[in-house]
């Protein structure tokens, strides 16, 4: 969901609380539960109890756009939002985007509010969901996947499934035609509503390249990002 229909919300609460370590993300600690854990430390340091991460978030708005995406597909699929934030926190703007139907994780909270723990609802990422959904008639998955080479760089995957019970299969697979470690290649992904055209966004790209077709050799903004159209 984050960087794709909402805003990321762990920057806004690092710059709001002014607590720079708050800014962590995944390129700091690769590891999502170590992650997980440590802004569970950071913010009983400080004293921060959930309702008040809860408070910052509802100041954030759906990325621009975002809700009118929703309502498209919802003209012609079910949607679901697989996401590995947790439901406390991501609340506000779920509801911001009129609650279509959500999975995600929970946090475990003591008497005096404090976050203590994460309860994840699943133990594979998004695969368990992926693989139920597989069973269901015209369904279309959009993933992300990681490189083992380059586990940074990631890779995008098409899924769909057009008959109970029949094997799902691969119908796309999308890759950086300039691949590096740390470009977060499959940050972002979204899928035209005609099905068409992909797009897919590589946060920390370090190209300096305009337009389409830019100089992919380009390594000379840090971070700039970049998005891959297929």
């Amino acid at each position: 969901m984050e960087g794709v229909l909402i805003p990321e919300v762990w920057p806004h609460i690092s710059e709001k609380t002014k607590i720079k370590e708050l800014s962590i993300t995944s390129r700091d600690i690769p590891d999502y539960e170590s992650l997980v854990l440590k802004r569970i430390e950071i913010l009983r340091e400080n004293n921060l109890k959930l309702k008040d991460i809860v408070s910052l978030i509802s100041e954030l708005e759906p990325l621009e756009g975002a809700i009118g995406f929703l309502d498209r597909l919802k003209k012609s699929y079910k949607v679901i939002l697989v996401s590995d934030a947790f439901e406390q926190t991501i609340t506000p703007l779920w509801e911001k985007l009129e609650k279509p139907e959500l999975q995600c994780h929970q946090f475990k909270c003591d008497a005096e509010g404090y976050i203590t723990a994460p309860i994840y609802s699943r133990n594979r990422g998004k695969v368990e969901v992926i693989e139920a959904l597989f069973a269901q008639p015209n369904t279309i998955i959009l993933s992300e996947s990681c490189s083992e080479s380059a586990c940074s760089s990631a890779s995008v995957e098409v899924f769909t499934s057009t008959k109970i019970a029949e094997m799902t299969s691969s119908i796309g697979y999308a890759k950086a035609s300039n691949t590096d470690a740390g470009d977060y290649f499959g940050y972002s992904v979204s899928l035209s509503s005609d099905g068409n055209t992909l797009a897919v966004g590589a946060q920390y790209e370090d190209s300096n390249a305009t337009g389409i077709g830019g100089d992919e050799d380009d390594s000379s903004t840090s971070d700039a990002g970049a998005v891959y159209l297929y």
